[in-house]
This record gives C-alpha cells, sequence and structure tokens, in this order.
C-alpha cells in the first residue's frame, strides 16, 4: 500500500488570470473569481489526465515497504529533486537511505538504488504501514511558462469551453465537464501512466 500527500502547494496557478481572460474574451472584473476557480479546475483534470504535476510542489510518499529492485518509480512527474528517503528498520529505529540517485531525466522520474548490492534495503520493519517515507518536489517550474506550451494550449482550450458552458454547470466551476477533443488528444500525449498501479492500494 501506498500514501501520497501534496505537502507544500504550488505557489503560482498554472494558468495566468489575465491570459485566461484574453482567451475567453473578458475585459471586465465580475467573473475574476468563477474563472480562478475554473482554472484550479482545468488545471486538476489536466494533472489528473497526465499523472503530472505542473507548478513545482512538494510531496510525500510513504510505502509500507521498497519495491524489489534497484529501481523505484515516483508518481507525479516531472521530478526535480529528493529531499530525503527514510524507512524503519526492523529495530523499529528510523534509518535514513541515502546510496540513491535520482534519474530526473526518466518519465516516471525514478529512485535507482547505488548500493553495493544493487538493492533497497531490506530490513524494513513488516507490517508497518507507511514504513518508507520519501520526499521529493515535483513540477515544469514556478511559472505557467514552465509547462510544455502545447500542454498549456490544451488547458486554456478547455477553459474557453468551461466558461461557454458555465450556465450548464450552475455559474460554479467544477470538475466534472467534458473536455474538447483538442484538448483530450493533448493530454492523453502528454500521459506518462498510473504509477501508483505498482504499489497496490492506497493507504
Amino acid at each position: 500500500m501506498y500514501g501520497l500527500q501534496r505537502t507544500t502547494p504550488p505557489a503560482n496557478a498554472a494558468i495566468d488570470l489575465e491570459l485566461a481572460k484574453g482567451v475567453i474574451l473578458v475585459a471586465h472584473e465580475h467573473d475574476d473569481e468563477l474563472i480562478t476557480l475554473m482554472i484550479e479546475a482545468v488545471t486538476n483534470r489536466a494533472e489528473d489526465a497526465t499523472h503530472r504535476q505542473l507548478i513545482t510542489a512538494g510531496y510525500t510518499l510513504t510505502l509500507d515497504e521498497f519495491p524489489r529492485g534497484r529501481k523505484l518509480k515516483l508518481p507525479k512527474s516531472p521530478i526535480q529533486s529528493v529531499t530525503s528517503i527514510n524507512y524503519v528498520d526492523t529495530a523499529d529505529v528510523v534509518q535514513p537511505f541515502t546510496d540513491f540517485a535520482l534519474l530526473s531525466d526518466r518519465e516516471p522520474g525514478e529512485i535507482f538504488s547505488t548500493t553495493e548490492d544493487d538493492d533497497f534495503p531490506n530490513d524494513v520493519m513488516f507490517n508497518r504501514p507507511g514504513a518508507v517515507t520519501i520526499v521529493y518536489v515535483a513540477g515544469y517550474g514556478l511559472l505557467t511558462t514552465d509547462i510544455p506550451a502545447e500542454l498549456r494550449q490544451g488547458m486554456l482550450i478547455a477553459l474557453r469551453h468551461v466558461y461557454d458552458i458555465r450556465a450548464e454547470l450552475g455559474g460554479i466551476a467544477s470538475d466534472r465537464f467534458e473536455v474538447p477533443q483538442t484538448t483530450n488528444s493533448i493530454f492523453t500525449s502528454f500521459n506518462i501512466g498510473d504509477v501508483f498501479e505498482l504499489y497496490g492500494s492506497l493507504a
């Protein structure tokens, strides 16, 4: 089993409000709050569909044990850095694990064991939920312009669509909307797959 928590939220929105208003042709400020909520909804849809983190954020992944072999895939690419890896050993003592390298150029990002036996520790406390804790940073960067242009374009197309059907949504932002086919195709092309399937059910 695993648990994933976003411990540090993004400092900025994935779509700039003024850019969004320009795309949906809104010059007034009356809908700013609504459009901001719609930006959040479209961002959530994009991140869920692609299994990515768009704007830099911090994550904590917990596992019951290390995976077999010398590689560990991390959810929410792209991975910028790994802050720490700790685990509870069979003596019920928290131990740091530092013999690793981050392969951030791979998608999903991978942690690679650099121990002499090319494996992760095998003295993890048995039957201890969340015995392994990995703290890391993911995302394309701090700015909306750090996100690939094609992915941003797909989000803007979706945002325009959501704004156009806002009356059907009851005037509020919602994740329950169909995205245009162009957006769906773009999101599919950026989809790296669900890493969570490797770790079993969510804790």
